[in-house]
């Protein structure tokens, strides 16, 4: 099991953004027990192995490089506008990311907002405006075993132009809930999981 690879003859395309930020939106890779899931990444020549990404920043949002993918274990606020590549949220508690600003904005220029919860946990991203501009969004949701049921809310105004795509696989159910008007265009998708709307405006336009 050690040695199990996926290899891909052509270069699967990254999301662009800092440095060394090159991820696959759509994949985690996962395992049975520690470490817990990260983004996925390629590396090397042809043929490309599906590797952990490893790059992430950490240790405040705020003060996250533009174009970086960042990594959150716990609840943290927006002080103002803040761009990342990728946000990976993962933990054994309930996460919340809030603003302190009524006009901040957390854009995912990578369109990757991945959830990855390692016990029953209610994750909320309350930000005034969730921007993925215009590249897909793509949010995966993955629980461990442990994990039996686990619930996001995107309490924030989603904008983009790409679409949105909900995905991810779990023991348990994972529900992504929309409980406000949105104003992305493009396809919604849903890949995986419950879906639950809290007004027709919800989806795409």
């Amino acid at each position: 099991a050690g040695s199990n690879q996926i290899l891909f003859t052509s270069a699967p395309t990254l999301t662009t953004g800092a440095a060394g930020s090159g991820i696959l939106p759509y994949g985690l890779v996962t395992s049975t027990g520690s470490p817990a899931p990260d983004f996925a990444t390629i590396a090397g020549s042809a043929p490309f192995n599906v590797l952990r990404f490893n790059n992430y920043t950490t240790g405040g949002i705020n003060a996250a490089a533009a174009g970086s993918v960042y990594k959150m274990t716990a609840s943290e606020a927006l002080t103002g506008n803040v761009s990342l590549n990728g946000l990976l949220i993962t933990s054994a508690a309930n996460v919340a990311v809030t603003a302190t600003s009524a006009t901040a904005t957390l854009t995912l220029t990578g369109g990757a907002l991945a959830l990855a919860n390692t016990a029953a946990v209610t994750d909320t991203i309350s930000v005034p405006t969730l921007a993925f501009g215009g590249v897909e969004g793509i949010v995966t949701m993955f629980g461990t075993a442990a994990a039996a049921t686990n619930t996001t809310t995107l309490n924030s105004a989603i904008t983009g132009s790409a679409g949105l795509t909900i995905a991810g696989t779990s023991a348990g159910v994972q529900t992504l809930l929309l409980p406000f008007a949105n104003t992305y265009s493009g396809t919604t998708t849903l890949n995986s999981g419950v879906l639950s709307l809290g007004q027709a405006n919800a989806l795409a336009n």
